[in-house]
């Protein structure tokens, strides 16, 4: 499985639809319907725990590395 976390706004879900991506990743998870944005950890605890996995489970990349500080808590 490969999904997408993006700190959003709310025209994410028409931005996805438009580029065709639901059809490549699933599933795709917008701060902006969460409520946290990357790189408070609870957004990447919400993600784990809609997802069912733990996070060694995960690997997770960003283009900027002040995003991953989430990831290490």
């Amino acid at each position: 499985m490969t999904g997408i976390l993006t700190n959003g706004t709310d025209t994410i879900p028409a931005e996805v639809a438009g580029l065709g991506l639901t059809s490549h990743f699933d599933p795709i998870f917008n701060s902006a319907a969460i409520g946290y944005i990357k790189p408070d950890v609870r957004v990447f605890l919400h993600v784990l725990e809609q997802l069912g996995l733990g996070a060694p489970e995960v690997f997770f990349t960003d283009d900027s590395e002040g995003k991953l500080h989430g990831t290490r808590s």
